[in-house]
């Protein structure tokens, strides 16, 4: 039943080695220059009269009062980890999303990893909480808005946005700075504002398929730790997950007291608790009830996808063969997480489905797991 229950799951690295001599010690007072840059350039707008929004103003109001303390201070190693340990001060710089991020990996949506020190930067979320915004900021922003706009259009898709924000057009992303201090994100355009990313992913065979004949998985045996870990993490940046039928009766036989099984794993007690925390959506016409904070939806399976992707909140998840075929025939799906175990079983349930159009694809990650197995992320280009 375990190694049912694993069949869904996508997986960060393990951290790597922290010693603080050499490299380390370089990197760390790199970063302590950067953020104290980033403190002053606040505290700077700040004295100007300029304003902080976003749902972290707070938090970089707070941060920008202390920057003074850091002017002029040549950094040692001692001095740099004070700086970056301190979880008061953990501004970081995004000027390609003219943003500031005030990390709290607790709110974080482009957290890779539980132990993750600092922000994926390149992995910006449009609605994670931890963003704050200066005045500057927002005109960079609205000029960079202007920009996108003025360019002739090459063809009829419409511009991409830099650091997953998909497609907004000018009057979003003015509206977009109009975050409030306190934290209350404004609401979503019905036309512009970018969508919740969908992501498909699932352990598989080489070649391509979840399941052999007969629902059979006893292809993958138990995933090793690394891969894991890695679907593990990737959980718990999502914000929300959905399932079609037969895969919520297969995680649900085994999860909701997966923490509690005899030899349970510190990694997979966390994942336990994670799932039954997670809010989760089931798409089934023959299911009555459903529980661990899941809601079940007997209508259109599509229609609510679509609703959910137009709300506020972080990634999605989606799961099962028929749910998952059916998103991605609508063109619902923004990435493919596929990790492929080194074993070809001849037909089965296929992962992709039958599509009427081409789907083109940027690569976005690879990386080997013990075993064999070869993950790739693929974005769905727009």
């Amino acid at each position: 039943m375990r190694a049912q229950a694993f069949r869904q799951f996508q997986y960060p690295t393990p951290p790597l080695s922290r010693s603080r001599d050499g490299i380390h010690d370089l990197l760390d007072i790199e970063t302590a220059r950067a953020t104290a840059d980033t403190l002053a350039t606040l505290a700077a707008d700040r004295a100007a009269g300029g304003g902080i929004s976003g749902p972290a103003a707070r938090r970089a109001i707070l941060a920008a009062s202390q920057a003074p303390a850091f002017e002029g201070v040549v950094f040692t190693a001692r001095q740099a980890r004070k700086l970056l340990t301190n979880p008061t001060l953990a501004v970081h710089d995004n000027p390609n999303a003219f943003l500031a991020c005030v990390y709290n990996p607790d709110k974080a949506l482009c957290r890779l990893r539980a132990s993750q020190e600092t922000p994926s930067l390149e992995r910006c979320v449009s609605t994670c909480a931890n963003i704050a915004r200066t005045d500057q900021h927002a005109a960079q922003l609205v000029l960079k808005a202007d920009e996108l706009d003025s360019r002739p259009p090459a063809n009829s898709s419409p511009t991409p946005w830099p650091n997953g924000f998909g497609t907004m057009p000018r009057a979003c992303a003015t509206s977009r700075t109009s975050t409030t201090a306190n934290g209350s994100p404004p609401r979503r355009h019905p036309e512009g504002w970018a969508m919740r990313k969908l992501i498909y992913g699932m352990n598989l065979t080489l070649d391509g398929y979840i399941a052999a004949a007969g629902d059979d998985i006893g292809w993958s045996g138990p995933p090793s730790h690394e891969l894991f870990q890695w679907w593990l993490d990737h959980e718990q940046a999502s914000g929300l997950s959905l399932y079609g039928r037969k895969l919520w009766e297969t995680v649900s036989s085994y999860w909701p007291t997966g923490d509690q099984q005899p030899n349970a794993t510190p990694a997979e007690i966390e994942f336990a608790r994670n799932w039954r925390d997670t809010p989760k959506v089931v798409f089934s016409s023959t299911i009555d009830k459903v529980d661990w904070n899941t809601r079940l939806v007997t209508g259109d399976a599509i229609a609510e996808i679509t609703r959910l992707k137009a709300e506020d909140g972080g990634p999605m998840n989606i799961g099962g063969a028929t749910l998952a075929g059916a998103a991605m025939r609508a063109g619902l799906i923004d990435e493919y997480v596929i990790a492929a175990h080194p074993v070809l079983v001849g037909g089965g349930t296929p992962f992709f489905t039958a599509l009427d159009s081409w789907v083109n694809l940027n690569l976005v990650e690879t990386r080997t797991f013990p075993g064999g197995v070869a993950l790739t992320r693929y974005e769905t280009r727009r």
